[in-house]
């Protein structure tokens, strides 16, 4: 019996840990798309974006696709260049 529940706790364990990754997957592509929608909406060019911010094309590109994370400072950066709020790209809360 001792086994037997290891063998489901260990199960349940790795499906929260996936279910939890693909959550953060979801927030990071999500914020991604905010950011290049806003981006796009201003007319303003990853070229341009990179020299204001001093983040490299590369790395905007990614984060724009949810390819790759990124610091919260980055995001900021990100945010206070494009003139918008953190609202505008954070996903809405669920009431």
């Amino acid at each position: 019996m001792d086994i037997v529940y290891k063998r489901i706790r260990a199960r349940c364990t790795l499906v929260l840990i996936y279910w939890k990754w693909v959550f953060f997957l979801a927030i990071t592509e999500y914020i991604g798309r905010r950011l290049r929608y806003h981006r796009r909406t201003q007319d303003i060019t990853i070229q341009e974006l990179s020299e204001t911010t001093g983040l490299s094309i590369n790395f905007i590109s990614s984060l724009e696709r949810g390819k790759t994370n990124a610091s919260i400072n980055k995001v900021d950066i990100l945010v206070k260049a494009l003139n918008i709020y953190w609202a505008d790209i954070l996903p809405p809360r669920e009431k």
